[in-house]
C-alpha cells in the first residue's frame, strides 16, 4: 500500500513539475497562471510543488491556456518530439491579436526588421 501511495504522488509531483516548466517557459507567474484558470496562487504553488492532486479538470484548463494537448504534462512524454509554436509564443500571439491593428502593425514591422537583420 505504502509503495502505490508513493507511486501516485511521484505522478502528481511530475505533473506540478511539468505545469512549472510550461509556464515559466510562458514568462508568466504563478498568479497570472491562477487568474486565467480561476484558482487561487497558492493553489497553483501547491499543484506546482505536488503537495496537492490535480484535478483532471484543472490540468485540461491549463494544457487549453497553453494550448498544448494534456499528454505534454504526463510522464512519458519525454520521447515524443513536440510540435507547435512554444507557450510563450502563443500567449504573445493571443496578447499581439489584443491590441489594436495600428499597434499590431507596428509591432509586426519590428518582427520583420529584426528577423530580417537576423538573416543578413
Amino acid at each position: 500500500m505504502a509503495i502505490s501511495r508513493q507511486c501516485n504522488n511521484s505522478i502528481y509531483v511530475y505533473i506540478g513539475n511539468s505545469i512549472s516548466r510550461v509556464r515559466r517557459e510562458s514568462a508568466l507567474s504563478q498568479a497570472e497562471l491562477a487568474k486565467r484558470i480561476g484558482m487561487s496562487q497558492q493553489y497553483v504553488a501547491s499543484i506546482e510543488a505536488g503537495e496537492r492532486r490535480v484535478q483532471i479538470g484543472e490540468l485540461l484548463k491549463v494544457a487549453e491556456l497553453f494550448q498544448l494537448p494534456i499528454e505534454e504534462f504526463l510522464p512519458g512524454r519525454k520521447e515524443q518530439k513536440k510540435t507547435g509554436p512554444k507557450p510563450k509564443v502563443v500567449l504573445a500571439c493571443e496578447k499581439l491579436q489584443k491590441l489594436p491593428e495600428k499597434e499590431q502593425r507596428v509591432v509586426m514591422s519590428m518582427i520583420d526588421t529584426i528577423s530580417e537583420a537576423k538573416s543578413l
